[in-house]
């Protein structure tokens, strides 16, 4: 039991949906639930009206099994396997990192206290024969009422969340559009001075650098804010094509050779012999994949390899990025692909904004496919997207 219980969370909860007693808590998923708390507070804000769902089936069948939910602890968003069961007249809620985990999990619990249940089930018989029935009736009545009342004003909070989450989106969409023209103007300007302009000292030149590269950064900031204010208002839409991905892979990895020369590494790529035919949306792949190669550039000290590689099995596409960079520290991969990840500087100080990785992700799963990673400090770093071919048969236009 003890290897079952440090592995999932288990709380007993009110019939209003309250949490009677947490029994137990893995301490790596951050800080303890507090007891008197809703339990839908824990879930991340996409999966509460899937938890509102998950309990009305529990308290209307007595026994759930397998939901899977994203909870948002204390250490970042956790995806997690939910089972539950009526105790008496509570009920008990377990969620483990497995699916297998929660069934097996919420099982040894019934088993464990499985002589304390049939002693609730004895007093509940008890007080049922000295109630009357119209006493019963009404005490069912009440207890009804506070819980529709409970699940209508938990329904009126999340619309109202969900109602300020898109007017932030749509106006953090705006402001980012607005800033979006100038900043690119000034980048341009410093271009032409740098380029056109002959009489200008080194000191100058060196003072339009700074000016150009600051502001490169923050149009590269502000197009990554409107495209994640994008994804998360569901406006990512995506022009499906039949495309060769292998052309785009080679395309992207053309586009950064100058970079990786600039730093002394070395970007290497061997092109399939054959085409690599899937639908998508080609101007994102390539987003997807010039995000992956400039990051593996950054991150590798000069003399370094860059290894890009395409390659078919059975039903799907797999592109990988290998480097010999510096890693990514254990502490920081639970938190990759998620806003609450932070850019981390390059091996020469180059900046990041830190969303990258997160529409990496997001533009890859609206392709129904996966982005993986593996990943030793001072070793170096490997990113592998996978795509399927059944994409051959999408429609002309989804969105993400």
């Amino acid at each position: 039991m003890k290897s079952q219980l440090s592995e999932g969370m288990v709380l007993f909860l009110t019939s209003t949906g309250m949490i009677k007693e947490v029994l137990h808590f893995p301490s790596r998923w951050g800080e303890r639930p507090q007891p008197g708390s809703l339990w839908i507070r824990l879930l991340d804000q996409g999966s509460i009206r899937k938890g509102l769902n998950f309990y009305t089936e529990l308290q209307a069948t007595g026994a759930v099994y397998g939901w899977e939910l994203d909870f948002s602890f204390s250490t970042g968003i956790k995806t997690l396997h939910l089972s539950g069961s009526s105790y008496g007249t509570l009920f008990i809620l377990v969620a483990t990192d497995t699916l297998n985990g929660s069934r097996q999990l919420l099982d040894e619990m019934l088993s464990l206290h499985n002589e304390q249940t049939n002693e609730i089930r004895q007093l509940v018989k008890e007080r049922e024969k000295e109630k009357s029935e119209s006493h019963l009736l009404e005490e069912v009545s009440r207890l009804n009422n506070e819980l529709v009342t409970a699940q209508r004003d938990l329904a009126k909070k999340v619309a109202e969340l969900e109602a300020l989450n898109k007017e932030k989106n749509q106006l953090l969409g705006i402001v980012a559009h607005d800033l979006r023209n100038p900043l690119y103007a000034i980048v341009n300007v410093c271009n032409f001075l740098l380029e056109e302009n002959q009489t200008l000292a080194q000191e100058g030149k060196e003072v339009i650098r700074m000016i150009q590269s600051s502001c490169a950064f923050m149009a590269e900031l502000v197009d990554n804010l409107l495209d994640v204010s994008k994804i998360e208002a569901g406006q990512l839409w995506l022009q499906w094509t039949e495309l060769d991905l292998s052309e785009i892979v080679n395309r992207t990895v053309e586009m950064n050779r100058l970079t990786a020369e600039k730093k002394r590494i070395s970007l290497l790529f061997e092109k399939p012999t054959k085409p690599c035919i899937l639908r998508g949306d080609g101007p994102k792949l390539q987003q997807v994949f010039h995000n992956l190669i400039a990051n593996a550039i950054k991150f590798t000290r000069p003399g370094g390899d860059i290894y890009v590689n395409v390659r078919e099995k059975e039903s799907h596409v797999f592109v990988d990025v290998r480097d010999t960079g510096i890693g990514i520290p254990l502490e920081e991969q639970s938190k990759l692909f998620t806003p609450a990840h932070r850019g981390r500087a390059g091996t020469l100080g180059e900046r990041s904004t830190g969303f990258g990785l997160l529409i990496v992700k997001r533009i890859v799963e609206g392709h129904d496919g996966t982005l993986t990673f593996s990943s030793k400090e001072g070793e170096g770093t490997t990113f592998t997207v996978s795509l399927p071919k059944r994409n051959l048969q999408a429609p002309d236009t989804s969105m993400a």
